[in-house]
């Protein structure tokens, strides 16, 4: 009787429980990323240097560029019937990113003037996601800087985030 008892908790992972691994979290998890307008950032509001119609870029017309991207990542758990414990997710995000060139501050009432479409840049970032026994959490605004005087829009920013890790449990609530 006792070996049937050890061989059933061996079975179920000890305690119910799901270690989760690259190829099953999706099952338990659901992870998302976006950019945000950065109040960190020097944004310049550029529909006012273009008569109204704001910056023409690849995707459309934008109202404000900016020399860092902020990115938050989320994590959350897709049923209340488990709980969620010492998840650790490591991510990498990568991507492009469009690029305006600018003039030096002091010209156009004291705000960066941007000449336009200059070009196209690329990043590459690790992101930490830990989440609480809910399966929610997300990452602080994580910061990508531009070099001096490029500017980008959120329109022109197109990457990926990928989970290369994650540790942590799953048991039923």
């Amino acid at each position: 009787m006792a070996l049937v008892l050890v061989m059933s908790l061996v079975a179920c992972g000890g305690n119910g429980g799901t270690e989760l691994t690259v190829d099953n979290y999706s099952k338990y998890l659901e992870i998302s990323s976006y950019f945000i307008d950065s109040d960190k950032a020097d944004g310049i509001i550029v529909s006012a240097l273009n008569y109204g119609e704001g910056l023409q870029t690849k995707n459309g017309y934008v109202s404000h560029v900016y020399n860092i991207m902020d990115i938050v990542a989320s994590v959350s758990g897709l049923s209340q019937n488990f709980n969620y414990n010492d998840i650790k997710i490591t991510c990498k995000l990568t991507g492009t990113y469009g690029t305006y060139e600018s003039e030096p501050a002091g010209t156009m009432h004291e705000l960066n003037y941007i000449y336009g479409f200059s070009g196209s840049g690329t990043f590459s970032k690790e992101i930490v996601i830990e989440c609480d026994i809910s399966g929610n959490g997300y990452t602080s605004e994580e910061v990508i800087n531009l070099s001096n005087r490029l500017y980008t829009s959120k329109e022109a920013i197109d990457y990926t985030l990928e989970v290369v890790s994650i540790s942590g449990t799953v048991t039923p609530a």
